[in-house]
């Protein structure tokens, strides 16, 4: 587990190495990847911005949304993910539940009942947002 270095995040709040170096990776969060994102979103005058994924993609949805939600107050973003792994800890969990700490947050986890990768990843990690089983 690796520390979710964002402003206004717990220090104790941590997600999953593999999954925070996939999103800063194809996301290019260490390449200017949010600037050019926050500038379209601005140049758009858009209030709310969705982002999803499946699997792997999903896990990395949920990361770069939190990221997005806990820099841009602003902003309302919404996460939907398919078939989620477990990404964070439960000081992450906790923190990105709470309306006082990310009211411009929501994340809907969508899980097919028969897949078993959403239950995977050990028990140090736990999963976030609303669960929707299908």
């Amino acid at each position: 587990m690796v520390p979710f270095n964002v402003t206004g995040a717990p220090s104790d709040a941590k997600v999953h190495e593999g999954y925070w170096n996939a999103a800063v990776n194809a996301i290019g969060l260490d390449v200017g990847f949010e600037e050019q994102l926050l500038k379209s979103i601005n140049d758009l005058d858009l209030e709310m911005i969705y982002v999803t994924g499946h699997s792997m993609g999903a896990a990395c949805a949920q990361i770069f949304g939190t990221y997005l939600a806990a820099k841009n107050n602003d902003l309302k973003v919404r996460v939907v993910s398919f078939g989620q792994s477990k990404v964070g800890n439960r000081s992450f969990k906790t923190w990105t539940e709470d309306p006082k700490a990310l009211d411009n947050l929501s994340v809907f986890r969508f899980v097919n009942r028969a897949d078993i990768v959403p239950r995977l990843s050990g028990s140090a990690y736990t999963h976030s947002g609303h669960l929707f089983q299908i």
